[in-house]
């Protein structure tokens, strides 16, 4: 290689030797596969001469420099992988193509990690891309629904493998989950009879390694829990029961146990006579039995009978205990049971107390019969009683006849009337009037006007405190307010009756007040000069002038008001001057007879007399 250099002035140059050697390397390598699906592995084969440096590049972010190395492309895409092959002076470079191929994406979910044996389970997957999917469900049994619903048969921990295969490529994508199948409870049960009469007690036990929770049905609408039951049929037939067992994490199973049971014939029965007294005395029976073919009677008297229909005999008094045994085909028995009587015969007798008095009257019966076992009471009032000693009470006036029937049994019986009657006295009834005095004042007058009968004596109470023995009292209020009257009336025989009314006594308010100035220019209540009072009874005013010359005068009244006014003219109607004036009241006499003291004055001294002042 030779270089020049020049410039104005002249030219140089200079050379040097280069020498090139031959390139012997060539880069060469195999695969095992150059396409697949993701997770793709690739074993690289090194075929390469004259070098002694090899390395790689996959394409996706990896290298080796294994001679023959091996690699996983994990996800999808087309990727070129070199291989570098050198000696220190020369070098050469292959490559392939790599093509991995996309799995189909999906998730799995279930309905309940934990499951009972025999209970369906949901499965869901969620697919993402399309794809022909298969499940197994870890039990040999496998199904190619995307939701399928499967029930497991044995208990354990069953893990599910879920293939999706893509229709495009056909990579297949692998999903693992479990679910944990809990085991049923196994049902034990017995019987201490499989078969039996009805209203036998059964005596039913259940047991189970797995749990102590049981539910029982019966077959007859009944239903109970627990683990060991009592349980009582009472018709006859085949009953199915079913007991329901459930574990702490609500695994259900069911065992079944058949019982029989036999019919129960009734038993019962009539008889007559139903009683009688003394004795001897025939009973026939009557058997009302159903459902039985053999009887065997007992009469309580020492005697018994198998036939259907007996009779027996009763000789003395006394109480006999008669059974009624009753049997059918299937030996179930039934037992009735009833008491024949033969009463002595009673003997009725009476007393009560008080035997009179004021009404309401209450009267205590004494029962002094003898053998009797019921009784009825008739009090003379058109009642009744069946008390053994009752108390009846008398609400109206009159004489009673009382009597007394005690019986034994339905057939025997005595009656006895009472030797004394029971008088209720006739009661006084208490009704008054009042009339207020409204001729005097202050109200309190009152006369009371009694209207009672039937009474001899009385007692008013007043309302204040005070009372009276008058039969038609007049009587004085000292106060005023509301009072209730009471009459308490007395008859003969001491009995008593009340009434009441109510009484209002109204304050009483009285006075005179002259006013001091008035001015008839105004068209108001101080144009006029007017006197204002209450309960006045009699009023006599005068106004003069300070000269002594009378120029208004008023006597009238009108409920008890003054109702004169003057309005500041004189007797001859001419208009008096403006200036003062003198008032005197001659006369003011009240409704309560109390004569006025006078009007206040500034040195609090009544007065009858005093100035007014006309203003124009």
């Amino acid at each position: 290689i030779k270089m020049y250099a020049i410039n104005a002035c002249g030219i140089d140059s200079m050379q040097k030797t280069i020498k090139v050697f031959p390139n012997t390397i060539t880069s060469f390598f195999t695969t095992s596969g150059n396409t697949g699906c993701e997770g793709l592995i690739v074993r690289f084969f090194d075929f390469s001469t004259g070098g002694n440096n090899i390395s790689y590049n996959f394409g996706d972010g990896f290298t080796s420099t294994i001679k023959n190395p091996i690699h996983q492309y994990n996800s999808p895409g087309v990727f070129k992988a070199y291989q570098y092959v050198n000696n220190g002076c020369s070098y050469d470079t292959s490559f392939v193509i790599i093509t991995v191929l996309f799995k189909p994406n999906f998730s799995i979910s279930k309905s309940a990690p934990n499951i009972c044996v025999k209970e369906a389970v949901q499965f869901n997957a969620n697919i993402t891309d399309s794809g022909a999917i298969t499940w197994y469900f870890g039990d040999g049994d496998s199904s190619n629904f995307y939701n399928p619903i499967h029930k497991y048969t044995t208990a354990g921990k069953k893990y599910i493998t879920v293939i999706l295969k893509s229709f495009l490529n056909s990579c297949q994508n692998i999903k693992i989950d479990y679910v944990n199948v809990l085991p049923l409870p196994t049902i034990n049960v017995t019987a201490d009879t499989n078969q039996a009469c009805a209203y036998h007690v059964f005596n039913l036990l259940a047991n189970s390694p797995q749990t102590n929770i049981f539910t029982w049905y019966f077959g007859d609408s009944n239903t109970t829990n627990g683990i060991d039951v009592k349980h009582v049929y009472q018709y006859g037939g085949t009953y199915t029961v079913k007991i329901v067992a459930k574990t702490t994490a609500n695994c259900v199973d069911t065992a079944y146990k058949q019982l029989i049971v036999f019919p129960v014939p009734t038993s019962d029965f009539s008889y007559t006579p139903k009683d009688t007294c003394t004795g001897p005395v025939t009973v026939k029976f009557t058997n009302l039995s159903q459902g039985a073919i053999n009887f065997l009677w007992t009469f309580g008297n020492g005697n018994t009978s198998t036939n259907i229909n007996p009779t027996n005999t009763y000789n003395g008094v006394g109480s006999y205990n008669i059974q009624l045994t009753s049997n059918n085909e299937y030996n179930c028995l039934a037992t009735s049971k009833q008491n024949y009587i033969v009463y002595q015969m009673p003997k009725a007798s009476l007393d009560f107390n008080p035997d009179k008095g004021c009404p309401p009257l209450e009267v205590t019966f004494e029962n002094n019969s003898i053998n009797g076992t019921s009784y009825l009471w008739n009090f003379g009032d058109g009642e009744t009683d069946t008390l053994f000693s009752p108390k009846h009470t008398y609400k109206l006036t009159g004489k009673y006849t009382v009597k007394l029937i005690a019986k034994a049994g339905t057939i025997c019986s005595d009656t006895v009337t009472a030797s004394k009657l029971v008088s209720v006295y006739e009661t006084p009834i208490s009704i008054f009037d009042t009339v207020i005095d409204r001729l005097v004042k202050p109200y309190g007058d009152i006369n009371f006007k009694n209207k009672s009968t039937n009474a001899t004596n009385y007692l008013w109470l007043y309302g204040d405190g005070f009372k009276s023995n008058e039969k038609d009292p007049n009587y004085k209020y000292k106060s005023f307010g509301t009072f209730q009257v009471i009459l308490i009336a007395y008859s003969k025989d001491n009995c008593i009756d009340s009434s009441f009314k109510t009484i209002f006594i109204p304050e009483y308010f009285s006075g005179l007040y002259i006013p001091n100035a008035f001015t008839p220019d105004l068209n108001n209540a101080a144009s006029k000069f007017k006197p204002a009072g209450l309960e006045l009874k009699e009023y006599s005013i005068k106004v003069y002038t300070k000269w002594g010359k009378l120029v208004w005068q008023s006597t009238e009244l009108l409920d008890g008001k003054p109702i004169g006014e003057w309005n500041g003219l004189d007797i001859e109607g001419n208009p008096c001057i403006q200036g003062s004036y003198v008032w005197i009241v001659d006369k003011a006499i009240f409704t309560d007879g109390k004569p006025w003291n006078g009007q206040m004055s500034s040195n609090n001294i009544p007065q009858s007399s005093g100035n007014v002042t006309l203003i124009r």
